[in-house]
């Protein structure tokens, strides 16, 4: 796999006289983060703007599986980083990062949010069935975990892929992929420093294995997103 991330921007148009508007979703760049960005990241899987930075952060499921291989000049495909700090034309690498650090077994980071509420970062584990919850700032920047809430539901299958936040609200919402497709929903109370399970619905009747995830702020909605396309649900868990 090789990492690829389209950067893609919303047009509003304007009719002349103000009668009436119309969106428009456009591309302005491709960029191969493998090949063609100092970013480095071979199966990129979860990517969020951090706004006091003005960054880009992104992360990568599974370049720690390729061990001690090299590329095609002899440099290691991983060199013990599967986080990465760019810019937002991702022509610079400014960091990159280890997540979780806690541990030398292997991990896969496949989904990451911002929460504005309480400024701290959220990324989601599949291999580790995690939700791990991490500084960054200028103090500190993907150090151990400072939390982290197990995705297993009482020992039911989860495969916790994207994650997303409200940035209203500051509910975390997780798409859990294959067997019993649903989106989990949590808080994070930073006054126990624990995560809040606030419940789950089902979405296995309208797509399957989903991965991508988001949060519309102006309707509050959730969108899903899997090969089979785009699926749409309120936060109760309404299929709109």
């Amino acid at each position: 796999m090789r990492g690829h991330i389209r950067i893609a921007a919303v047009a509003a148009l304007l009719l002349v006289g103000g009668y009436a508007t119309a969106d428009r979703l456009e591309l302005i760049a491709h960029v191969n983060l493998w090949d063609g960005s100092p970013v480095r990241s071979s199966d990129t899987a979860g990517l969020m703007y951090h706004p006091a930075s003005g960054h880009l952060i992104i992360v990568d499921s599974e370049i720690s599986e390729y061990g001690e291989s090299t590329d095609a000049n002899g440099e290691l495909v991983f060199a013990g980083h599967n986080v990465f700090e760019a810019s937002l034309d991702l022509k610079t690498r400014y960091a990159a990062y280890f997540a979780p650090p806690d541990s030398g077994t292997r991990t896969e980071p496949v989904g990451i949010a911002y929460n504005p509420l309480d400024d701290h970062l959220y990324v989601t584990d599949d291999d580790r069935k995690r939700i791990l919850r991490f500084r960054f700032d200028e103090d500190g920047k993907f150090g151990p975990p400072i939390a982290a809430t197990p995705t297993t539901l009482d020992g039911r299958y989860t495969d916790p892929e994207g994650i997303a936040c409200d940035q209203t609200t500051g509910v975390l919402y997780v798409a859990s992929g294959t067997q019993q497709e649903r989106v989990l929903k949590y808080r994070f109370d930073v006054e126990t420093g624990q995560f809040v399970f606030l419940g789950e619905f089902s979405v296995e009747a309208h797509i399957s294995d989903p991965e991508g995830i988001g949060v519309d702020p102006v309707t509050g909605n959730v969108f899903l997103v899997s090969r089979g396309g785009i699926a749409v649900f309120t936060t109760d868990g309404a299929f709109v």
